[in-house]
């Protein structure tokens, strides 16, 4: 049953500022995500909501079936990505059901799935960190068949060889994994370390 009142607000989806006092929710009230996302803005929208830490309970979308299967993937399965990881930082991710094209009218071309996202009960990365983080990312990621170690020489030249093996040898990582072998949590752990190998220098 709907509420007395009824706010309609239209706007461009990637342009919303996802702060509670910018969206005048007050805070002792829930907030529930839900929409059927247009596949072109699913990943950038995504990752606006989970980068602004907004304190929501649950968002509910549906996306197109591939991206959903990225966003759920597990270390080492092909889907598993860049939008995993950084998604994975932030929230957990279930899904939920597929659903077919016919039913939509007209039917697309691609199958279509319900994601449940729900932000972690604890902050695993500081928002100072959050920039260095998505660059750690993206440049583990930047060539995936390459090893990790690779990558990371090549996209933080402020970090020596020797340096980078001293991190992965803290952090148990094999020299010759590849990005898709690391869990999130791994990629903030090799964050941290990297913007404390060079503070003056953080690779963001």
């Amino acid at each position: 049953q709907w509420g007395e009142e009824i706010e309609v607000r239209e706007t461009d989806a990637l342009k919303i500022v996802w702060i509670r006092d910018e969206l005048e929710i007050p805070e002792n009230e829930k907030i529930v995500i839900t929409g059927n996302l247009p596949y072109y803005i699913t990943s950038p929208l995504l990752l606006r909501l989970a980068y602004s830490s907004l304190d929501f309970d649950r968002a509910i979308f549906l996306i197109q079936k591939e991206v959903a299967e990225k966003i759920v993937a597990s270390a080492t399965d092909t889907n598993y990505g860049r939008l995993t990881v950084s998604l994975g930082a932030f929230l957990k991710s279930v899904k939920l059901f597929d659903v077919q094209p016919e039913a939509f009218k007209p039917p697309p071309k691609v199958m279509s799935a319900v994601i449940k996202l729900t932000p972690h009960s604890r902050k695993l990365i500081e928002k100072e960190l959050f920039d260095s983080f998505e660059r750690t990312v993206q440049v583990a990621f930047h060539m995936r068949r390459k090893m990790l170690k690779n990558n990371f020489l090549a996209g933080f030249p402020e970090i020596t060889p020797s340096e980078l093996m001293a991190i992965f040898e803290k952090l148990g990582i094999d020299p010759k994994a590849r990005a898709q072998d690391l869990s999130a949590l791994k990629f903030i752990d090799i964050t941290k370390e990297l913007y404390n190998a060079n503070p003056g220098n953080k690779p963001i």
